[in-house]
């Protein structure tokens, strides 16, 4: 999957996260900042060594042979450098997995989801650091969905959600969502492999993912689910186009295990997740609330 290096600054944000890309000699600087509205701070796990903090410019002309077992495209986890309230990536590509995606450009993208699969389950057989921090996702979606969020507007969205979903459906997301943190088969995590933060190399030669901000202990399906969750509302954004390749496929096989009922739970926790940090550090919105009430309802109910 290819992507078109810009030679301007791009510079975008809300009141969780503020993004900043420019040019940097041969890569491409990503800087993400807290959004003045953060609840918390970046994850102060140390990197794990097998981590690059620095992606490689590809000197490849052609696509390279993957090891045996590897998939033909790489993911490389790029740990960020800085603080707890900003990290800077130099990576290969200036757009997103999910706004090439948006638009539909596809080309590519199995392979790349197929490496990130790989890549997650590399990092989860990673031995736990010993110093550990909360993972943030999680702690602001249960502050939510348990009645304890600060922030008004989402306070308001979580009690119109429980009124149309109706008692049960409601309690299958927090049951889902309390049943992960008393889960003691935990792994170091990414903590939000999302497609935000998926840069394919303008060259075509793989993809960097941005790593470090979310690092945590929790179990494995967080990620896979994560995934998962985002690849299902960008798809429903989009439409649903028929031409999309069997991408959740994609990523199951990188990982080398069957997704099971955990997964397709955290997917629907994440795309609740994205409507708590949509109308909190955005805006308020009831039109989206209902909108995506609905998508809840049809996944929940399936």
């Amino acid at each position: 999957m290819s992507a078109c290096v810009k030679s301007r600054p791009a510079h975008y944000g809300t009141g969780l996260l503020e993004t900043e890309i420019s040019p940097s000699g041969d890569l491409i600087r990503w800087i993400r900042r807290l959004g003045p509205q953060a609840p918390s701070l970046f994850s102060t796990i140390a990197t794990p060594a097998s981590l690059s903090t620095t992606a490689t410019p590809s000197t490849a002309t052609g696509p390279a042979r993957a090891p045996a077992g590897r998939p033909s495209t790489e993911v490389r986890l790029v740990a960020g450098t800085g603080s707890n309230r900003r990290r800077d990536y130099l990576v290969r590509g200036s757009d997103s997995a999910a706004r090439l995606l948006s638009v539909g450009q596809t080309t590519g993208l199995s392979e790349t989801l197929q490496g990130l699969g790989s890549s997650l389950r590399e990092l989860h057989r990673q031995g736990l650091p010993v110093q550990l921090t909360p993972h943030r996702g999680m702690h602001r979606l249960g502050c939510w969905l348990t009645g304890r969020s600060r922030r008004v507007w989402a306070a308001q969205a979580a009690g119109e959600l429980r009124d149309g979903l109706g008692e049960g459906r409601w309690t299958r997301l927090v049951d889902g969502w309390r049943d992960t943190t008393t889960d003691r088969d935990v792994v170091l995590v990414h903590g939000a492999p999302g497609l935000g933060g998926l840069v394919p190399a303008a060259d075509g030669g793989g993809a960097d993912l941005l790593t470090g901000e979310d690092l945590g202990a929790a179990p494995w399906y967080v990620d896979v689910g994560w995934t998962l969750g985002e690849l299902a509302e960008i798809r429903w954004r989009a439409g649903a186009s028929t031409d999309w390749p069997d991408l959740a496929g994609s990523l199951a096989l990188g990982y080398g295990r069957e997704p099971d009922e955990r997964c397709a739970d955290w997917a629907v926790l994440r795309i609740a997740m994205h409507l708590h940090d949509y109308v909190a550090y955005v805006r308020p919105d009831p039109a989206e609330v209902r909108r995506y009430l609905g998508l809840l309802t049809l996944l929940l109910d399936r």
